[in-house]
């Protein structure tokens, strides 16, 4: 059942478009797993198996053009019980789309994913605050063999057909069978290290926008924009402080030396 292919339409949430293809999220897979992922892939362990994580396409180039839109993607990464991550669920907001790597169809490894910690994650998810979960199984789309897998996969999961076709199914949170929930957030203890890269990273962010901020008060004088702007750079520099309580309370917390 897991090699189906087929999207969760989520309630009360904007619309993420996403481009993402499975041989883009495969890559990914092998990144993680060859270790390959520093500064574009961000994790976080939810569960035994799974990982929340942001991922974005490529490290960051200031040779690049310039881009305001978002960056990062969504993803829940599911690993198997080898220490491989063997696929992946999309969450791109308004659905969820997910991919499993060939070998590692038809054993489970989805359903258990998405009933264990995925499904119980996003319910939990105080941002989206979803009282229900739609998802659109089309036929004409994925063929009656795969439509049939995906029914199966969609029923296991709790979901109830909503209308005289069966294309959408929907799940609501209190009738979501919580008893095989193993949700267990762990957090990464960031080292000494990786605090000084943030405050180099943060003093060159801090120091252009001082710059382009400046220029523009020589420009146009102290108009109320600029001061706005004047005011942004100081939470900037500020926030060094900041991101350094935050490494540093959390890593007392978990007694890290």
């Amino acid at each position: 059942m897991d090699n189906t292919i087929f999207s969760f339409y989520m309630t009360s949430y904007p619309t993420l478009t996403s481009t993402m293809r499975n041989e883009d999220i495969q890559e990914f897979i092998d990144r993680l797993n060859s270790g390959r992922y520093k500064d574009t892939i961000f994790l976080r362990q939810i569960s035994e198996f799974v990982f929340i994580s942001k991922v974005r396409e490529k490290k960051i180039d200031l040779k690049d053009k310039p881009k305001f839109s978002q960056n990062y993607y969504t993803f829940f990464f599911i690993k198997n019980e080898n220490d491989e991550f063997i696929g992946a669920v999309e969450d791109r907001y308004s659905d969820l789309h997910w991919y499993i790597n060939k070998k590692s169809r038809k054993k489970g490894y989805l359903v258990k994913a998405l009933k264990n910690a995925i499904l119980p994650y996003i319910f939990y998810d105080e941002n989206k605050d979803l009282e229900s979960q739609r998802i659109t199984i089309t036929e004409s789309q994925i063929g009656e063999f795969n439509y049939n897998n995906s029914k199966k996969v969609a029923l296991s999961l709790g979901f109830k057909p909503v209308n005289e076709q069966q294309s959408e199914f929907v799940l609501n949170r209190n009738d979501f069978d919580w008893s095989e929930e193993k949700l267990e957030e762990i957090n990464t203890n960031l080292n000494d290290e990786k605090l000084n890269e943030f405050r180099k990273r943060l003093s060159y962010i801090y120091q252009n926008f001082e710059s382009i901020t400046n220029e523009l008060l020589m420009a146009y004088g102290n108009q109320y924009e600029i001061e706005n702007l004047i005011e942004l750079s100081k939470k900037i520099c500020y926030s060094k402080a900041t991101i350094e309580d935050v490494i540093w309370e959390n890593n007392e917390k978990n007694n890290v030396g």
